[in-house]
């Protein structure tokens, strides 16, 4: 649904970053080609981002709008609505609040 969600919208301005914090860099990348991933995605090796963020939970969606604020923020597994709604609120600059995703796992 990510990759999907990033070819239709890239185009739109709307730009997708994976964060790795938890698997060693040859998984990540095997993950990344299994399901032909091309939105870009960077190793957080010290989990120092997301401590910066307050991550909680695994998976975590961040938006942010053009000026790097979050506008909304979703934990656990984002559904395609939760996406969508994101995606607005980061175009439009109209913040949103944090909601429940679905399934997610605790971090380190």
């Amino acid at each position: 649904m990510l990759e999907r969600s990033w070819r239709s919208a890239r185009d739109r301005g709307v730009l997708f970053v994976g964060l790795n914090m938890q698997d060693v860099r040859g998984d990540a990348r095997a993950f990344l080609d299994e399901f032909d991933t091309t939105y870009p995605n960077v190793r957080d090796a010290t989990d120092g981002v997301a401590r910066d963020w307050g991550v909680r939970g695994l998976p975590e969606t961040y938006f942010l709008n053009r000026s790097g604020a979050v506008v909304a923020h979703v934990v656990g597994a984002v559904s395609p609505s939760q996406l969508q709604a994101g995606i607005r609120a980061a175009r439009s600059g109209a913040p949103l609040r944090t909601v429940q995703g679905g399934d997610s796992r605790p971090t380190r």
